[in-house]
């Protein structure tokens, strides 16, 4: 996956099948995309991605498979950031 592949997603929905008792579906939301440096030796340039859901379905860290209308299926690990008790946001680093 590139940057360019997901810049336009932002603001669209990542969904993600949830582990553990009760488990429901949690939607994300793609909030930014944005380059974190240039690639070097011919590499991919690295770039994070937030995500924001809910607080009530936490996720750990860990690779999800996230479906998006647009993407389709793809595996994204995920690390939460912050929890406000509405919100839970999540970041994704491609080295």
């Amino acid at each position: 996956m590139e940057l360019s592949d997901v810049q336009p997603l932002v603001g669209q929905p990542f969904v993600v099948p949830a582990v553990g008792e009760g488990a429901v579906y949690v939607t994300l939301t793609l909030t930014a995309a944005m380059a974190l440096g240039i690639g070097n030796d011919g590499r991919r340039a690295p770039f994070s991605l937030i995500f924001d859901g809910p607080s009530s379905h936490p996720l750990e860290q860990g690779a999800f498979v996230m479906h998006n209308g647009t993407l389709g299926e793809e595996s994204i690990f995920i690390v939460p950031l912050s929890d406000d008790g509405a919100v839970r946001q999540y970041q994704a680093i491609y080295n």
